[in-house]
């Protein structure tokens, strides 16, 4: 997956990487590149990314899309609510 040109990637003062977007099946996919070969520790850093990519799915009307974390904490609720269906109990 590959735009027709990297967007660059900005943190603070300073140019840290690149991002490749594109729509596939009406959700925004995101190919991030970083000059060190990793993002940046800092947690305010996913927050904010995750902020601007929740911005750009609003800006071309794509759904929301919870942050990643996000993304595990409801597949970790579902897989639970579904063992304890089926009896199991975590203790």
């Amino acid at each position: 997956m590959r735009g027709y040109y990297a967007l660059p990637l900005l943190w603070r003062d300073d140019i840290i990487g690149w991002g490749n977007l594109a729509v596939v099946d009406n959700r925004l996919q995101s190919q991030l590149g970083y000059v060190s070969g990793k993002p940046p520790r800092d947690a305010r850093f996913k927050r904010a990314l995750d902020e601007e990519l929740e911005r750009l799915r609003t800006f071309l009307g794509l759904a929301y899309e919870p942050p990643r974390i996000c993304r595990r904490l409801l597949f970790l609720r579902k897989w639970s609510h579904e063992q304890e269906a089926y009896g199991e109990v975590f203790a």
